[in-house]
């Protein structure tokens, strides 16, 4: 049985590619072609496939490793914020759970992982601890981070879709 299960598993994976968008919608003069930006996802997170969300982006300056020192959202909009950071001091998977903790409904995380994978990619980065991180959990490129970090009232559009090679 569990033979069978990962032969499917390795089926669907060779199957389907990961396309996906985030598509900036305001400020309109931001620094990336055509108001996107590539990323990839981590693998861990929950991700709302066939769907486009609108959120706004929360840039953090502090380290995301600890709530400590740092406020939560406002719980009648933690549906609306994903965080923005670059690589932290603790693992990626603890900088997501400290953002879901925060109230944010996902995370952007600029890391040099992301510098040598293409659009869409999973990025392996998991900790032992990404079964407890229910929200996405993006890689971008630290330069693209500090792009997006830098850009204020910025609206985002975010969508997943599976397609077929």
């Amino acid at each position: 049985m569990v033979k069978g299960m990962i032969k499917l598993l390795l089926l669907v994976t060779l199957a389907v590619t990961t396309y996906s968008t985030l598509l900036i919608v305001q400020p309109q003069n931001n620094g990336f072609d055509e108001n996107k930006v590539k990323y990839g996802f981590a693998n861990f997170g929950t991700i709302s496939y066939g769907k486009t969300n609108s959120y706004q982006l929360k840039p953090i300056e502090k380290d995301l490793c600890t709530t400590e020192g740092l406020k939560h959202l406002d719980p009648s909009e933690n549906n609306t914020y994903f965080l923005v950071q670059n690589t932290g001091t603790c693992s990626y998977t603890q900088q997501a759970r400290t953002a879901q903790a925060l109230g944010a409904s996902g995370i952007i995380i600029g890391s040099p992982l992301f510098e040598k994978q293409k659009d869409g990619t999973v990025i392996w980065i998991d900790d032992g601890n990404g079964r407890k991180v229910h929200i996405p959990t993006l890689v971008v490129t630290p330069e693209d981070c500090t792009t997006l970090s830098g850009l204020k009232n910025i609206s985002i559009k975010v969508s997943f879709e599976l397609k077929k090679k």
